[in-house]
């Protein structure tokens, strides 16, 4: 999210993932765990894939501040998001 404005940049940034195929141990757990969730295996859960210790953190976390952990409900809490992302122009 760039907080309003939109930056294109001519360079390209590169992060070494580790593909679904490959994946042993708990990254395997992180990625059945996400794709259960939300369908496929997202590119913000392979970024952190060299790390899956900080990965299986990371969702965690998301799991337990984001969606479902107010009484707002998970309808009104996406909604809420979007509407925040629309107005800070988050593509993501």
């Amino acid at each position: 999210c760039t907080g309003g404005t939109r930056t294109l940049t001519s360079s390209i940034m590169f992060i070494p993932m580790i593909p679904e195929e490959e994946a042993t141990g708990l990254l395997k757990e992180c990625y059945a765990r996400n794709l259960r969730t939300v369908g496929r295996t997202s590119e913000v859960v392979t970024a952190l894939s060299l790390r899956p210790e900080a990965l299986r953190v990371s969702t965690h976390f998301r799991s337990t501040t984001l969606f479902g952990a107010s009484d707002l409900g998970r309808r009104r809490e996406e909604f809420i998001a979007t509407l925040i992302s629309d107005l800070v122009q988050c593509s993501y």
